[in-house]
């Protein structure tokens, strides 16, 4: 048996997911830093390719839906045993100290100015920025001080109805690819399109073991064509960029299809992460101890780097001055990766961790 399908069994987490998890946040780290000040420039829509930070999320998503699904499906769970109540504490603090931390730490640096004892009581009671709001996920204020807010607020809201789609399929899978279908369908009506992420994911964690052990004949003798297929969906974004798509073609779509370029970035994703269950090459790389260490500090490095482009944005005129254009992208960028990483280390130390054993004590 294949050592991953062992530690499956037993309950272990798989490291490699966490790796590609970790690359995906640096990602976006990477492409923020482009895309806040150097958009413009040829090399940057080059480079946008690689660093696809727009569609990094789809990735998060759908491997979201894999790793909270795959311990229903590694062939001894008990149904009956789901514990719900459990289940959403453990996602809550696995989710919002973090981020209110950072809601914090971002309120005090874009309101120093507030900071004489009346008006910093007077706006806190009178919600004048509307941290409350935001503290809360509120939509129309997620991302006044943290843009990654709004992918937080469906994560978790996807996690909390995750269980349905999941008891669905145990039940009977065929029920839930009718689903797929129906939320492709209304999605951008009625359904977040992320839905559609996440129930991917919950197929890859039903298929995990069969993909694993390569007897999925379809995949097995069609490897190249899924990796050139998945790497231009999960780039869709970025060659709609640079590409001049038919009128007529892009009416039809939008009249009648719907789709959003995240439903073929989330088919990319898709394909990526059967690529690299099936592949020991994939996962020997993405287990790499420095690509584990950004898997570890992934979500805090999601959620402060935002904050780290702003403090270095506001010194982008002085860098520029002092080293020139093109050099001074290459200082911010260090600036930015280093500090947020730094930072990211002591939150998933002394936030992170902590919440997260405090959620595993508890006993319903």
């Amino acid at each position: 048996m294949p050592i991953q399908i062992q530690q499956l069994l037993n309950n272990n987490r798989l490291q490699y997911l966490d790796g590609i998890r970790g690359v995906a946040a640096m990602m976006v780290v990477i492409f923020h830093c482009i895309n806040c000040h150097w958009a413009y420039t040829p090399i940057a829509k080059f480079s946008l390719f690689i660093f696809n930070g727009a569609d990094a999320v789809s990735l998060f998503f759908v491997l979201s839906g894999l790793v909270l699904s795959l311990h229903f499906f590694n062939g001894t769970y008990d149904a009956t045993s789901f514990d719900y109540k459990k289940y959403i504490i453990k996602r809550f603090f696995r989710l919002m100290p973090v981020f209110w931390f950072v809601i914090i730490l971002s309120y005090f640096y874009y309101h120093f100015s507030d900071f004489s004892n009346q008006l910093f009581w007077s706006n806190i009671l009178n919600n004048t920025h509307k941290i409350g709001n935001q503290l809360l996920l509120i939509r129309g204020h997620l991302d006044a001080i943290c843009l990654p807010a709004w992918s937080l607020s469906v994560e978790l809201v996807l996690s909390i109805i995750l269980p349905i789609f999941i008891f669905t399929y145990l039940y009977n899978k065929k029920y839930l690819y009718f689903m797929l279908f129906f939320v492709i369908i209304v999605s951008n009506n009625y359904f977040s399109i992320f839905t559609f992420h996440f129930i991917l994911g919950i197929i890859l964690a039903a298929n995990f073991k069969s993909i694993s052990q390569r007897s999925v004949s379809i995949i097995e003798n069609n490897l190249p064509l899924i990796f050139v297929i998945s790497v231009v969906l999960f780039s869709t974004r970025q060659l709609l960029k640079l590409i001049t798509i038919p009128t007529y073609l892009l009416n039809w779509n939008m009249e009648f299809l719907q789709l959003d370029t995240f439903f073929f970035t989330a088919l990319g994703s898709f394909g990526l992460l059967i690529l690299s269950i099936r592949s020991s090459k994939v996962q020997s790389f993405f287990n790499n101890k420095i690509i584990l260490f950004f898997g570890k500090i992934s979500y805090p490095i999601y959620l402060i780097h935002c904050l780290m482009i702003a403090v270095f944005l506001n010194k982008i005129t002085m860098l520029e001055l002092y080293f020139g254009a093109k050099l001074a992208f290459f200082v911010f960028t260090i600036g930015v990766v280093v500090s947020s990483i730094v930072l990211s280390y002591i939150i998933h130390q002394y936030i992170e961790k902590p919440f997260i054993r405090i959620a595993k004590t508890y006993k319903s």
